[in-house]
C-alpha cells in the first residue's frame, strides 16, 4: 500500500535522465567533447553547456544549450514538409540566445527517446532570424533527416567550423583593449567614409567599411623558425549586410587581410598603424590614378598626347596634328583587337607565332599587365596592316577583353579616350608641343629659354587646374592649398649633360598662385626674411616632370598629395606617379 505522504518521481524526470544520458554518451563518445548538463538544471535561461577540447583536452570553445525531450517525433508523410519532423520549439531559449550576444554558439537539441535519435539545431544569427518567433510563445521547426546526429564525428568537425567563425565574431580582450581598437579602425572609416569618400571609391571600388584584426603575444613560423611576436594587426573588408563587429583576433587569411604589420619587440602602437595606412591608402589613390571624371579636359588631353604620337607610326598621321576622339578610339580598338585575334588562335605568320610563344611564357610566370597596347602590333607590322585593311574591325568595337595583358599605362589611355568621347569633345591637339631628346640638344641659353617658355604654360593654367580637380574630389575645403609660390628655373652642367632645377619660395596667401620672379634667391645674408614666407627650397626634380610630359596631371597629384598631408598631419614624402618609380615635388 502507497504512502501518499512520500513524494514520488514523475515519469517526466525519468524522461529527462535519460534524455540527457543518450545526450552525454553520444558527445562524449569520442572524447573531444566534454558535456556539463544537469538533471532538473534549475539555470533560468539554458540547461549547461558542453565544451570542445583539443588533443590535450583543452577547453577551446564553450556552447551553450537547451535540451528537449519527446516521446517520439512523428515523420510526415504528405504536405510541403513531407519527410520532415514537426517540432514545436518554445522561444524562451531563442529569445535569450537572441537577446544575450555572447561568444558562445547556441545548440538547441532535441531527444526523441523511442529512437534515440538526437536532432539539433545551430541557433546562429541567420536561423534566429529566419524563425520570425518574436511576440510568440512556440513555433514549429521542421526537421529534415540531415538534422539528427547520425555521425558523431561531423557533428564534432562541424561544431569546430562554428567555433572557428564565432571566434572571428568576438575577440577576447579587456574592454580597454577593444577600445583602442575601435578608436583605430573608426580613425580610418571616418575619414574613407567621409572627407576621403571619392579617394576610398578608387582605391576598394566595392569596400563598405574597413574591419581591423589584432592579436598580440602570437608565434609564426618562417622557415620552420617559430617567431614571437608582440603584435599582429591587419584591417580587412567588411561587407554590407553581414554581421561583423569590425573587431577580430587576427588570423592568417591572406587573401583578406591588407596592410598586416607585425611588432616584434612591443605591442602595436594601434593609433599609429592607423594613421600611417591611412597614408598609404592616399599614396595607393595617387599610384592607381585620378578618377578620369574627375580631372579637366585639358588633363586629359594631356593624357592620351603619348598614346597618339606613340601610335602615329601604324597609322596615318594628321598633318594638321589635330585629330577626332572617335579616330584616336579606332586606333586603340584595332591595336587591342589585333592583340585579342592573335592570342586567340588566329596566329599564321612566324612572327604572330613566335609572338604568342613569348607571351604564354611570360603569362606561365603568373605575370599581369605585362605588354603596351602597341606591342602586338610591334612584334609583327605587316601583320597588323594586313590586319587593318581586312575591315574586320569596322564596327569600332572592342572583341574579347586582353586588359589584364595591358600595362596600366595603356589602360589609362583608353580610358581617358572614352572620358573625352563622353565629354563630347570635338577635338584632340597637341597640349606639349616639344619633345625632351630635342631639349636636351639645345645650347644652355636657348634650353633655359625653352623650358621657362614650358614652365610659364604650366603655372598659368595649373591654379585653375588644380582648384577644379579638387573640388571634383572633396566637399570640404580642409586640404585645399592657398598659398602663393615665386620661382626661378635653374641649369646646372655636368660631361656635358644639363639638369633642370627651380627655386622656390613659399608665401601665406588667400589663393593659390605661381609666379615666375628671375630675381629670386633663396640666401638672406642679412637676416631680412621677407615678410609671409613660409619655406624656401630648391630642386632637381622638375627636370623629371618636363621629360615625362605630364606636367598637369603630375603636378596636380603632387599638390593634391600635399594638401592631404597638411589637413591630416602627415610626412609628405615621394609620390608614386612613375612605375617603379616615386617622385619628389618640385616646389
Amino acid at each position: 500500500m502507497s504512502n501518499s505522504m512520500i513524494s514520488k518521481h514523475s515519469k517526466s524526470a525519468f524522461d529527462e535522465s535519460e534524455s540527457i544520458r543518450i545526450l552525454e554518451e553520444l558527445l562524449e563518445s569520442t572524447r573531444e567533447i566534454k558535456t556539463f548538463f544537469s538533471e532538473n538544471d534549475r539555470t533560468p535561461n539554458y540547461d549547461g553547456t558542453f565544451e570542445l577540447v583539443n588533443n590535450e583536452c583543452e577547453p577551446v570553445k564553450q556552447f551553450i544549450v537547451q535540451i528537449k525531450k519527446v516521446d517520439k517525433l512523428i515523420q510526415n508523410t504528405k504536405g510541403k514538409n513531407i519527410g520532415k519532423y514537426d517540432y514545436s520549439l518554445k522561444t524562451n531559449f531563442l529569445q535569450y540566445v537572441k537577446d544575450k550576444v555572447t561568444e558562445c554558439p547556441a545548440i538547441y537539441f532535441v531527444v526523441d527517446l523511442s529512437t534515440k535519435k538526437v536532432f539539433w539545431i545551430y541557433l546562429s544569427d541567420e536561423t534566429l532570424m529566419r524563425l520570425n518567433f518574436e511576440g510568440k510563445k512556440t513555433v514549429m521547426y521542421h526537421f529534415q533527416e540531415t538534422e539528427f546526429i547520425s555521425d558523431i564525428n561531423a557533428f564534432i568537425l562541424e561544431m569546430r567550423h562554428i567555433a572557428q567563425e564565432r571566434n572571428r565574431l568576438f575577440v577576447y580582450k579587456t574592454s580597454q583593449q577593444i577600445s583602442e581598437l575601435q578608436d583605430a579602425v573608426d580613425y580610418l572609416n571616418q575619414h574613407l567614409n567621409g572627407d576621403l569618400k571619392k579617394i576610398k571609391e578608387r582605391v576598394f571600388p566595392d569596400l563598405w567599411r574597413i574591419g581591423i584584426k589584432y592579436s598580440s603575444n602570437r608565434d609564426i613560423q618562417v622557415n620552420d623558425r617559430t617567431i614571437q611576436v608582440a603584435g599582429c594587426v591587419a584591417l580587412y573588408p567588411q561587407m554590407r549586410g553581414n554581421l561583423d563587429t569590425g573587431v577580430h583576433e587576427y588570423d592568417w587569411n591572406i587573401k583578406e587581410n591588407m596592410f598586416t604589420h607585425f611588432s616584434f619587440i612591443s605591442e602595436t602602437d594601434l593609433k599609429k598603424y592607423s594613421k600611417n595606412t591611412l597614408h598609404e591608402i592616399i599614396q595607393n589613390y595617387f599610384r592607381i590614378g585620378i578618377q578620369n571624371d574627375c580631372l579637366p579636359t585639358l588633363v586629359l588631353l594631356e593624357q592620351v598626347e603619348d598614346f597618339i604620337e606613340k601610335s602615329n607610326c601604324f597609322f596615318e598621321k594628321s598633318k594638321s596634328n589635330i585629330y577626332l576622339p572617335s579616330n584616336i578610339c579606332r586606333r586603340f580598338v584595332l591595336l587591342h583587337n589585333y592583340m585579342c585575334f592573335v592570342l586567340s588562335g588566329y596566329a599564321s605568320s612566324d612572327k604572330e607565332i613566335a609572338y604568342v610563344k613569348r607571351t604564354n611564357e611570360i603569362l606561365s610566370h603568373g605575370r599581369k599587365n605585362f605588354y603596351d597596347i602597341f606591342e602586338c602590333a610591334r612584334s609583327c607590322p605587316e601583320d597588323f596592316k594586313k590586319y587593318c585593311a581586312s575591315g574586320r574591325d569596322d564596327e569600332n568595337r572592342f572583341r574579347g577583353s586582353m586588359l589584364e595583358l595591358l600595362t596600366d599605362e595603356s589602360v589609362r589611355w583608353l580610358l581617358a579616350i572614352l572620358e573625352l568621347e563622353k565629354r563630347k569633345v570635338q577635338e584632340i591637339a597637341p597640349v606639349w608641343r616639344y619633345h625632351w631628346y630635342d631639349l636636351v640638344q639645345l645650347n644652355k641659353p636657348d634650353y633655359i629659354s625653352r623650358c621657362n617658355d614650358i614652365c610659364g604654360k604650366l603655372f598659368s593654367k595649373l591654379p585653375d587646374l588644380y582648384e577644379e580637380t579638387y573640388h571634383n574630389i572633396f566637399d570640404t575645403n580642409k586640404y585645399l592649398l592657398q598659398n602663393r609660390y615665386v620661382y626661378k628655373l635653374i641649369c646646372d652642367s655636368l660631361d656635358n649633360s644639363k639638369y633642370l632645377g627651380i627655386e622656390s619660395q613659399c608665401y601665406q596667401a588667400k589663393k593659390f598662385s605661381i609666379q615666375m620672379e628671375p630675381s629670386l634667391s633663396l640666401d638672406f645674408p642679412n637676416g631680412d626674411i621677407p615678410e609671409g614666407l613660409m619655406s624656401a627650397t630648391g630642386s632637381m626634380s622638375i627636370g623629371m616632370f618636363v621629360q615625362k610630359r605630364k606636367l598637369y596631371y603630375d603636378s596636380i597629384c603632387c599638390l593634391l598629395y600635399r594638401g592631404i598631408c597638411k589637413g591630416l598631419e602627415f610626412e609628405e614624402t615621394d609620390l608614386p606617379l612613375y612605375e617603379h618609380e616615386n617622385v619628389k615635388f618640385y616646389l
